[in-house]
């Protein structure tokens, strides 16, 4: 796997997992009624399950690309995964909470952007790590 493609991979898997975990806590008022037990549930597990699959996820990538988990890798990954959990709770307090401006969905862009920037640095190999060469 080339360099680039490794990159597309990571921006698909980190660019399309926050929106899928959104939408599934967007449609628990519409599975379950407007319930307000279930939208508590949802935006409190959502997320939770969201950081462990991520957390797993990361971790088969490293061991696929045959990187390290160094001690700054590992940090990277944890700050990563906190700015999921603070993206998918702005989501849902914007998508829960009546009378949210408009301007937390900046907030929520913005944390989503920190998200994707410390997961790409965390997965990112150095040149002369890749066996192939394909820089």
């Amino acid at each position: 796997m080339t360099r680039r493609q490794r990159l597309l991979s990571t921006i698909g898997w980190d660019g399309g997992m926050p929106f899928f975990v959104a939408s599934a806590t967007g449609l628990v008022p519409v599975l379950a009624g407007g319930h307000a037990g279930a939208q508590v549930v949802a935006a409190i597990l959502i997320p939770i399950v969201a950081a462990l699959v991520r957390t797993q996820h990361a971790h088969r990538q490293l061991e696929r690309r045959g990187i390290r988990a160094t001690v700054l890798r590992q940090i990277l990954l944890a700050f990563a995964i906190a700015a999921l959990m603070l993206f998918e709770g702005v989501l849902a307090a914007l998508l829960f909470a009546p009378g949210i401006p408009p301007s937390g969905w900046l907030v929520a862009g913005a944390m989503y952007l920190v998200y994707l920037a410390l997961i790409l640095a965390a997965l990112r190999t150095r040149i002369e790590a890749t066996p192939e060469g394909d820089a």
